[in-house]
Protein backbone atom coordinates (compact mmCIF):
# COMPACT_ATOMS: atom_id res chain seq x y z
CA UNK A 1 0.00 0.00 0.00
CA UNK A 2 1.23 3.27 -0.75
CA UNK A 3 1.83 5.77 2.12
CA UNK A 4 1.67 9.09 0.21
CA UNK A 5 -0.43 11.65 0.67
CA UNK A 6 -3.36 12.77 -2.08
CA UNK A 7 -2.41 15.86 -3.40
CA UNK A 8 -4.49 18.70 -1.64
CA UNK A 9 -4.26 22.57 -3.02
CA UNK A 10 -2.12 24.12 0.35
CA UNK A 11 -2.82 27.69 -0.92
CA UNK A 12 -6.17 29.25 -1.58
CA UNK A 13 -5.24 32.24 -4.08
CA UNK A 14 -6.74 35.23 -2.67
CA UNK A 15 -6.60 37.28 -5.86
CA UNK A 16 -6.32 36.95 -9.42
CA UNK A 17 -3.20 37.49 -11.63
CA UNK A 18 -2.82 40.94 -13.10
CA UNK A 19 -0.38 42.18 -15.63
CA UNK A 20 1.75 44.84 -15.20
CA UNK A 21 -0.62 47.48 -16.59
CA UNK A 22 2.49 49.89 -17.50
CA UNK A 23 4.14 47.29 -19.20
CA UNK A 24 4.80 48.00 -23.19
CA UNK A 25 5.23 44.67 -23.95
CA UNK A 26 2.51 43.70 -22.26
CA UNK A 27 0.14 45.71 -24.38
CA UNK A 28 1.97 44.59 -27.75
CA UNK A 29 1.30 40.87 -26.67
CA UNK A 30 -2.69 41.61 -25.67
CA UNK A 31 -3.03 43.35 -28.81
CA UNK A 32 -1.75 41.27 -31.40
CA UNK A 33 -4.57 39.11 -33.36
CA UNK A 34 -5.02 35.66 -33.05
CA UNK A 35 -5.66 34.33 -36.79
CA UNK A 36 -5.93 31.43 -39.12
CA UNK A 37 -6.17 29.19 -35.73
CA UNK A 38 -8.96 26.44 -34.63
CA UNK A 39 -11.04 26.85 -31.58
CA UNK A 40 -8.48 25.30 -29.45
CA UNK A 41 -5.53 26.75 -30.41
CA UNK A 42 -6.79 30.21 -29.86
CA UNK A 43 -8.59 29.35 -26.38
CA UNK A 44 -4.74 27.97 -26.11
CA UNK A 45 -2.85 31.09 -26.80
CA UNK A 46 -5.69 34.09 -25.45
CA UNK A 47 -4.73 31.78 -22.09
CA UNK A 48 -0.93 32.22 -22.58
CA UNK A 49 -1.43 35.84 -23.56
CA UNK A 50 -3.78 36.36 -20.18
CA UNK A 51 -1.48 35.20 -18.01
CA UNK A 52 2.05 36.16 -18.92
CA UNK A 53 3.11 33.07 -20.77
CA UNK A 54 2.89 33.91 -23.93
CA UNK A 55 6.87 34.82 -25.38
CA UNK A 56 6.14 36.84 -28.93
CA UNK A 57 8.67 35.71 -31.67
CA UNK A 58 12.23 38.11 -32.06
CA UNK A 59 12.94 36.60 -35.37
CA UNK A 60 10.55 34.96 -38.20
CA UNK A 61 10.47 31.21 -38.22
CA UNK A 62 10.32 28.50 -41.52
CA UNK A 63 7.05 27.22 -42.35
CA UNK A 64 7.14 23.35 -42.51
CA UNK A 65 4.92 23.18 -45.16
CA UNK A 66 6.63 25.00 -47.96
CA UNK A 67 10.05 25.53 -46.24
CA UNK A 68 10.27 29.09 -46.45
CA UNK A 69 10.84 31.74 -43.73
CA UNK A 70 7.69 33.53 -43.53
CA UNK A 71 6.41 32.73 -39.79
CA UNK A 72 6.12 36.12 -38.04
CA UNK A 73 3.33 34.69 -35.51
CA UNK A 74 4.31 33.08 -32.24
CA UNK A 75 3.23 29.24 -31.71
CA UNK A 76 2.44 28.96 -35.53
CA UNK A 77 3.74 25.99 -37.40
CA UNK A 78 2.38 27.32 -40.88
CA UNK A 79 2.41 30.43 -43.07
CA UNK A 80 -0.73 32.37 -43.95
CA UNK A 81 -0.10 31.09 -47.41
CA UNK A 82 -0.24 27.44 -46.58
CA UNK A 83 -2.52 27.33 -44.37
CA UNK A 84 -5.50 29.00 -46.22
CA UNK A 85 -4.07 26.77 -49.39
CA UNK A 86 -4.66 23.63 -46.80
CA UNK A 87 -7.44 24.72 -45.13
CA UNK A 88 -6.00 23.77 -41.18
CA UNK A 89 -4.92 25.33 -38.87
CA UNK A 90 -1.71 27.55 -38.60
CA UNK A 91 -0.72 25.80 -35.19
CA UNK A 92 -2.10 22.31 -34.88
CA UNK A 93 -2.43 21.28 -38.73
CA UNK A 94 -6.11 19.92 -38.19
CA UNK A 95 -8.61 20.60 -40.64
CA UNK A 96 -10.69 22.56 -38.19
CA UNK A 97 -13.08 25.24 -38.52
CA UNK A 98 -10.50 28.56 -38.48
CA UNK A 99 -12.21 31.13 -36.10
CA UNK A 100 -10.35 34.08 -37.41
CA UNK A 101 -8.71 33.75 -41.29
CA UNK A 102 -5.56 35.59 -41.61
CA UNK A 103 -5.95 39.44 -42.15
CA UNK A 104 -9.25 40.08 -40.70
CA UNK A 105 -8.34 42.21 -37.58
CA UNK A 106 -10.93 43.45 -34.84
CA UNK A 107 -10.34 47.03 -36.14
CA UNK A 108 -11.59 45.68 -40.21
CA UNK A 109 -14.16 43.62 -38.94
CA UNK A 110 -15.36 46.99 -36.80
CA UNK A 111 -15.13 48.94 -40.07
CA UNK A 112 -17.17 46.68 -42.39
CA UNK A 113 -20.09 46.81 -39.41
CA UNK A 114 -19.95 50.47 -39.28
CA UNK A 115 -20.33 50.22 -42.97
CA UNK A 116 -23.15 47.94 -43.20
CA UNK A 117 -24.79 49.35 -40.35
CA UNK A 118 -24.86 52.81 -41.53
CA UNK A 119 -26.31 51.97 -45.29
CA UNK A 120 -29.04 50.15 -43.32
CA UNK A 121 -29.76 53.50 -41.17
CA UNK A 122 -30.12 55.64 -44.35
Amino acid sequence: MSSQRPHVQVHQNTYAFRHNPRSKKTKKILESPNEGLCVRCTEQIEWRKKYRKYKPLTQKKRCTACKEIKIDRAYHVLCAECAKKLQVCAKCREPKKVVNEFGSTVIEKQKIEDMYSDDDSG
